[in-house]
């Protein structure tokens, strides 16, 4: 699994435009006939990290000098997440360009897989054991941040319903592998990868769950 992750990550890496944001390292798959998809994308990454620099500047660092990029892709199986093994932030681009996705909830979206960041720097693992604990103290710092921003009410009202909603059986390590599958999936299909290689990569990865 983490082979695989690898490879499929610094493929991307290699395909992706890179942008810079607020000192960020913003990746992202856009051509040139994107151009406005790209634009609205990266003017509210730009306004979302500077919500987080005046509200919250102590998070600001774990979007920037603490990983190594921030991933803007098509892997629709989540909002965003943390990709440890490669110390990246993934974001769904789809969410980003939605028109009802608002800089507020953008922000407390890379607010919550910061603080992901800041405790795999703390030393705390995503062992099945701690996954409940950990995404428990994410959604808590969307809250903390929430009560801190301008037009923050609709961010606290989304955190306290997340926060302990989730069951013990959303963190087995057989739910995790799981979502990497569909993630894994999600992003090839985005970049129109041949059919063959998706069912090879799903049928490693599913001799891992097994």
């Amino acid at each position: 699994t983490s082979m695989l992750l690898n490879f499929f990550y610094n493929l991307i890496f290699k395909i992706s435009k890179k942008e810079k944001i607020f000192n960020a390292d913003i990746y992202h798959l856009f051509g040139s006939k994107e151009q406005e998809e790209k634009n609205i994308i990266l003017n509210k990454l730009n306004k979302a990290l500077n919500l987080i620099h005046q509200y919250r500047p102590g998070v600001l660092p774990d979007l920037t000098d603490n990983i190594k990029c921030i991933l803007v892709s098509g892997n629709s199986s989540c909002l965003g997440q943390y990709v440890q093994l490669v110390n990246i932030i993934e974001l769904y681009d789809q969410y980003l360009l939605n028109t009802n996705t608002s800089v507020e909830f953008v922000a407390r979206l890379l607010v919550h897989e910061a603080q992901h960041v800041r405790l795999r720097r703390l030393g705390f693992t995503y062992e099945e054991h701690e996954r409940e604990r950990i995404e428990n103290i994410c959604k808590k710092a969307e809250l903390v941040f929430g009560k801190r921003i301008p037009n923050g009410k609709g961010i606290i009202a989304y955190a306290n319903k997340r926060i302990n909603s989730d069951t013990s059986s959303s963190y087995t390590n057989k739910s995790y592998k799981l979502r990497l599958l569909d993630s894994m999936n999600n992003s090839l299909k985005s970049l129109n990868c041949p059919k063959w290689l998706v069912k090879f990569i799903n049928w490693l990865l599913l001799k891992k769950i097994k």
